[in-house]
Parts: C-alpha cells; structure tokens; sequence
C-alpha cells in the first residue's frame, strides 16, 4: 500500500502503465512503486480508456461561490458608495460584517456568516486580510476645517 498522504505523480502511474505493457509483474510494479496491485491495474484501466492524460492529478473544483461576480460588484458599489444609514441599515453609521451581511439578504437572498463575509470584503479588496476592522467609508464627502 501506498504511505498515507502520498500520491503518485503521473510520471510514476505512466511508468507502471508502461512497465505492465512491456509484460511485468503487477505485484513487482506495485511493490517497486509503494502501491497496491489494484492501483496499478486501476491506471492500466484509465490509461487505456482515457489516455495518459487521464493520469494527471487533477484538483477538485471546490464549492461554487455564494455570490457571483454580478452581485460581488454590487456590494462593493453599495458599501464604496454609500452608508449603513443611506441604505436603512439598523446598525449604525459604521460598515460592519453584520451591516454587510444584512444588506446580502436584503439584496440577494443569500444568508451568509460573519466570517464569510470577511471573506467576500477581503476578495474585494475592502479590508485587508491581516485587518480584522473595516476601514470607515463616508457617504460624502466632509469638509475640512
């Protein structure tokens, strides 16, 4: 078997694919890769319905975003534009993660953590990620005395 937490490169499941056409041992080629003997038949099997490029580590595509490229645009016209206060927000005059995570239901239907939306502002570009505050943002404008 192989050790746990190691995964064999494609170049590795190619040699055994090609080690067992050239007429190997699947157990020699198991034990010689760390590997069961059933991972190497496994490869010969994608190998031979897919091609060597089905042999590729591929990464796992990860959970769609809550909220789409349309709707991340808004937010951060909405909170670059405006205050809690403009937009009846009960929160107070201040952008915070609850302000912001209510103006996302509002706007989208979409319930959202605390912590996610950090991550969405953090995306945007709005706060830093080593910040945990949110920079203050004006409606206007104020003058200088």
């Amino acid at each position: 078997m192989a050790k746990k937490g190691r995964r064999s490169t494609p170049e590795e499941k190619l040699a055994a694919v090609r080690m067992l056409e050239a007429g190997r041992n699947a157990d020699e080629i198991a034990k010689i890769l760390d590997v069961s003997r059933g991972i190497v038949y496994r490869w010969k099997q994608v190998y031979d319905s897919h091609g060597a490029s089905a042999l590729e580590i591929k990464k796992a595509p990860g959970r769609t975003p809550s909220l789409g490229y349309e709707q991340r645009r808004r937010i951060w016209t909405l909170i670059t534009g405006s205050n809690p206060a403009q937009l009846q927000l009960d929160f107070g005059q201040l952008w915070t993660r609850k302000n912001i995570r209510e103006l996302i239901r509002r706007e989208f239907n979409v319930k959202m953590s605390e912590v996610q939306v950090g991550r969405v502002l953090r995306d945007l570009g709005l706060i830093d990620a080593a910040k945990t505050a949110l920079p203050v943002l004006p409606a206007e404008p104020s003058a200088r005395r």
